[in-house]
């Protein structure tokens, strides 16, 4: 049974951590797994959220929560960020199960559209498409949160 201190609350604290990457492979190479790399003015977007959690005294448990690929999307196509946040929404956000990724995706969101836009215009995809990583880590932690000390009130004599 825990004990709960007077006066306090408990709550828990949210963060993420964004991580953005684009590969253009050279032409004639394949990529792991013998898969092919998307075709000319093609990109692939994989968006990627892991989930840390803390699990006793200072261990940090660490889950893929959901892993989410977007194949051979047409680069014109995800030129404008606008355009990017509605593939997000329509194709990305409604695969995401648990609120606080939810969240975190959609705080991000805006750094998300301008790499994935600024990839695909990109003159190194008429050669050869493009993967785009989006790499997001979410943290949860509980913490209890205790009210600021209070000040004595000082009396003025008139």
């Amino acid at each position: 049974m825990e004990k709960h201190l007077p006066g306090g609350v408990r709550a828990i604290r949210l963060s993420s951590r964004l991580q953005l990457a684009a590969f253009f492979p050279p032409s004639g190479q394949r990529g792991r797994r013998g898969s092919a790399p998307p075709p000319a003015l093609m990109v692939d977007v994989r968006v990627i959220i892991r989930r840390h959690f803390p699990v006793g005294r200072g261990r940090i448990v660490q889950e893929v929560a959901e892993d989410i690929l977007l194949r051979r999307q047409q680069a014109r196509k995800l030129r404008l960020p606008e355009r990017v946040e509605r593939a997000l929404a329509e194709e990305v956000l409604p695969l995401v199960e648990h609120p606080f990724d939810r969240g975190a995706v959609v705080a991000a969101r805006e750094k998300i559209c301008k790499y994935v836009a600024g990839a695909c215009a990109d003159p190194r995809l008429a050669k050869r498409g493009a993967q785009v990583l989006v790499l997001l880590d979410t943290f949860a932690c509980p913490v209890f949160l205790r009210p600021p000390p209070r000040k004595p009130m000082m009396r003025t004599n008139p």
